[in-house]
């Protein structure tokens, strides 16, 4: 069986400035990097046609990804991400199940999502 590592959680935010404010300031978090999604790969995950900043924080124990999506807007973005040591075989563990999964081609590597029956949305990566 493969072993799973958690390797951050997905957040929504509705206010740019808790970046600093709550997550920096309060909670200790430090701002590693940040980058955009394109709206065909936000799509294809989250079924949200739009362009979405997403600020990658760690505190040396946890890294969240914090999806800067505006202030009126209901959360999409919730994930939490694992790692395994052997991707391809929890691939075929997942192809066992009546779950849904799906991946997507990007760039030189491709992403690997699953659903439970709640529609949690769970990311799984490799392990490096």
């Amino acid at each position: 069986m493969s072993e799973l590592k958690l390797n951050h959680i997905g957040l929504t935010i509705n206010d740019f400035d808790d970046i600093q404010n709550f997550y920096i300031n309060i909670l200790g978090f430090k701002k590693i990097r940040e980058f955009n999604i394109s709206s065909d790969i936000a799509k294809k995950i989250f079924d949200v046609e739009k362009e979405i900043l997403i600020v990658v924080l760690n505190n040396n124990y946890l890294t969240i990804e914090l999806f800067c999506f505006g202030k009126s807007e209901p959360k999409y973005f919730s994930h939490i991400c694992f790692n395994v040591k052997n991707r391809n075989e929890f691939i075929e563990k997942i192809k066992r199940t009546k779950y849904h999964y799906f991946i997507i081609p990007r760039g030189n590597y491709d992403l690997l999502f699953i659903k439970d029956n709640s529609n949690n949305l769970f990311e799984i990566k490799e392990m490096e």
